[in-house]
């Protein structure tokens, strides 16, 4: 084989891996900073136990890209930059004339983020507590409730084996088919945590991507066997995830020598309609009194789909022209039985999913009425 064809070859091929990857998703983690373990005011510390390791928390990324800790062991929250230089450490304790006090004014508690405002500020739950804190930091509001801001909850259930998750926002309602944390970041995206998987939902509760923490990393040094215990070491143990306001995915990762933060950032592919999935399973089906079209709802039924759209045309490259619009069922059975069709000819549909945010691709059928 010439040099010429196999570097024609080459570029096929290349051509091939970025059409194969050209789609949205979290890329390749990227070592963000690196912080070392210490008690110093860019460091971190960690300690190990006999049934787990009790090691700092990344509580949140703000809207500028700065990082906050909880450092249970030094009991203190740090805040850095985004290229690891220290913004603020904020102790919980101070000591006044030899006396341990209790700092009352502490700010940058972001624990267990759910959700992000457009003026920067998060929210974030401990407990039974939901708290609003500013981007500088500072508490703006405490409430028992879950706020209408982060979305009220419901469970659909759509046949017996399957639920979907209902999010009412003030704004917006999401369905998707996962349960776990919701946060909906500031590009109009549901994020939903399980663990350390999370799966992103556009408005139309299609699925964008979907990528998993790594596992914990470890050493056998000694098998279990012959009376003794297993002994191994750790090597790397991964945070949960935590979500940015721009949907990117942070974790922290620890190893011997330091705390690690891992960054996946989101790439979303403008080539996706922002519209739901196509209506399954079309058929058309002539019969003595029409052409009978029936289909399997979109993905996204119950969801974002408000109907289905039917077009007609004469011929394959004909001009379609609307028909009707077939409205939701309770039941998700879809049937249409098209009278109208002049016997003796072949007639083509097109059949689309409708929602307020646009419609789905067509699937086109065809059938000869006798």
């Amino acid at each position: 084989m010439g040099l010429r064809n196999r570097i024609v070859i080459f570029l096929l091929m290349v051509i091939i891996l970025i059409s194969q990857n050209a789609y949205s998703g979290w890329q390749p983690q990227i070592e963000n900073i690196s912080i070392a373990w210490g008690e110093g005011d860019v460091q971190l510390s960690f300690e190990e136990g006999d049934t787990e390791n009790r090691w700092p928390f990344l509580d949140a990324v703000l809207n500028d890209g700065k990082l906050v800790f909880t450092d249970l062991i030094n009991k203190r929250y740090i805040v850095l930059n985004n290229d690891g230089s220290l913004f603020k450490s904020i102790n919980w304790y101070f000591y006044e004339n030899g006396e341990k006090r209790k700092n009352l004014d502490i700010t940058y508690r972001y624990s267990n983020t759910q959700g992000f405002m457009t003026d920067g500020s998060i929210w974030s739950n401990v407990g039974k507590t939901f708290f609003l804190t500013s981007a500088d930091g500072q508490q703006l509001q405490s409430i028992k409730q879950r706020p209408v801001e982060l979305g009220v909850i419901s469970t659909k259930y759509i046949s017996s084996s399957k639920k979907l998750i209902v999010i009412q926002y003030p704004d917006q309602t999401f369905t998707v088919d996962m349960q776990g944390r919701y946060v909906r970041d500031l590009l109009n995206y549901v994020n939903v945590m399980s663990g350390k998987r999370v799966r992103k939902y556009d408005s139309c509760g299609k699925v964008l991507g979907e990528m998993t923490v790594p596992d914990n990393e470890y050493n056998i040094i000694r098998p279990a066997g012959d009376g003794f215990e297993r002994v191994v070491e750790t090597i790397a143990e991964y945070g949960d995830p935590v979500i940015a306001p721009n949907g990117d995915i942070y974790a922290a990762k620890r190893t011997q020598e330091a705390l690690i933060v891992l960054k996946w950032v989101w790439q979303a592919d403008p080539n996706v309609d922002a519209g739901p999935n196509v209506p399954e399973e079309v058929q058309a089906l002539p019969s003595t009194s029409g052409i009978y079209i029936t289909w399997n709802p979109a993905p996204q039924d119950p969801g974002c789909v408000t109907g289905y759209e039917i077009e007609r045309a004469a011929s394959a490259n004909g001009s379609f022209t609307n028909l009707t619009t077939v409205p939701l069922t309770e039941d998700r059975t879809y049937n249409y039985n098209d009278t109208t069709a002049t016997a003796g000819a072949t007639w083509y549909y097109r059949i689309s999913a409708k929602s307020d945010i646009g419609n789905s691709d067509p699937v086109e059928v065809s059938a000869t009425r006798p």
